[in-house]
């Protein structure tokens, strides 16, 4: 500091310093406070009674909620009802539904014993999604908007009020992967619980298919079987017409002897000829009537046989481009449920109730009980 320069603030300092005394009285003041003070110093500082193990209660009880928070058993499935083997059941939105319910998987079904040299697949896909917003009636019209117009799809029902909704829709399976990145960006991923269940036709396709070779097979026999009845039938007809000809030009040769002989034993002769060629001719157009009627029951049997035949064959047909189609398309259904800002906090800091309640006690306690003490005068 300059000796020869000094602020007003310096100059003020060294001036107080100066003009500190004590008063006339303070010695006296000092002894008859110390006087008036017990020779038992320590009795006199009172400490507030201190609880070590309420810190430790509430810090054990903290802990073991946080714990309890995660464990496997307190979850609640993602879809309330499912069938036995793990396929959902048609359901109606979803209610009251809270942001810790986590998603459930659906137990795999029995191995189908298909062989693995047959590495087909037909993948039918069934998506399932819990969008929690504050604004369910808009995103349900979005929703149905983005389904119809960004992706080519259908929506087959909906429904929407303010606190919930749901949208049930099918778009195509090529475009479904980005529509779950637009469903992403439309709720926020924090926001939307999924549930994806694939399962592969390759059984049902199969036995279409095995179906339908039967069904060729069969067609083919039954009509093998038509041309070898036809053919069949006509070699029969022409067999007995062919007698029934002969039988005439007989008859017609015995016409002509008859006219011509007068000699009645010889006609007695030719007439009792006659009688019995008429005689087997009436069996031989019997016979031949009966084959007509027999290939007829026949012919009508085998051709409603191939009929039947053929509308199963286009039953099969169907089922089999049913399935394509259905592989070919994603079915899916939207819940929309309200949610609370509180348990908007909760998504971004996941932690229970009970666990900031007793760490906020545990950490009362620990202030309660390391306080400092109080210096108690007597009166």
């Amino acid at each position: 500091m300059n000796k020869f320069f000094r602020t007003i603030e310096e100059i003020l300092v060294d001036w107080g310093r100066k003009q500190r005394q004590l008063p006339s009285r303070g010695e006296t003041l000092r002894s008859e406070i110390l006087a008036r003070l017990p020779s038992a110093l320590p009795q006199t500082l009172s400490r507030p009674q201190r609880w070590p193990w309420f810190t430790f209660a509430f810090s054990g009880l903290a802990l073991i909620s946080l714990f309890i928070n995660y464990l496997p058993f307190s979850y609640r499935e993602f879809y309330p009802r499912q069938l036995p083997t793990g396929i959902y059941k048609d359901t109606k939105p979803l209610n009251n539904f809270s942001v810790n319910e986590r998603e459930y998987s659906p137990y795999p079904r029995p191995d189908s014993g298909i062989p693995i040299t047959d590495t087909r697949e037909f993948l039918k896909t069934d998506y399932y999604a819990i969008i929690h917003t504050r604004k369910a009636e808009e995103l349900v019209y979005r929703i149905k908007l983005i389904v119809r117009e960004s992706f080519d799809g259908r929506v087959d029902s909906s429904n929407s009020s303010k606190r919930s909704g749901y949208v049930s829709f099918i778009v195509p399976a090529n475009k479904f992967e980005d529509f779950r990145w637009m469903m992403k960006d439309l709720a926020g991923e924090r926001f939307l619980m999924e549930n994806i269940y694939t399962e592969n036709l390759l059984p049902q396709k199969q036995t279409i298919e095995q179906q339908k070779k039967n069904m060729e097979e069969t067609a083919t026999q039954l009509k093998q079987g038509r041309n070898q009845l036809n053919s069949s039938h006509k070699l029969i007809v022409a067999s007995i017409q062919s007698k029934i000809d002969r039988i005439e030009k007989d008859l017609t040769a015995l016409k002509i002897k008859l006219d011509v002989t007068s000699d009645p034993a010889k006609r007695e002769a030719l007439k009792a000829q006659e009688k019995d060629l008429l005689t087997e001719k009436a069996g031989r157009e019997n016979e031949l009537s009966n084959e007509n009627s027999i290939y007829t029951k026949k012919f009508n049997s085998l051709n409603v046989q191939i009929r039947d035949n053929e509308v199963a064959l286009a039953s099969l047909t169907k089922q089999d481009q049913d399935l394509i189609d259905t592989v070919a398309t994603v079915r899916g259904t939207i819940y929309l449920n309200w949610i609370s800002i509180w348990e908007v906090v909760r998504l971004y800091v996941p932690i229970n109730l009970g666990f900031l309640l007793f760490g906020a006690a545990a950490i009362v306690a620990y202030f309660i009980q390391h306080r400092k003490p109080r210096l108690l005068l007597p009166n």
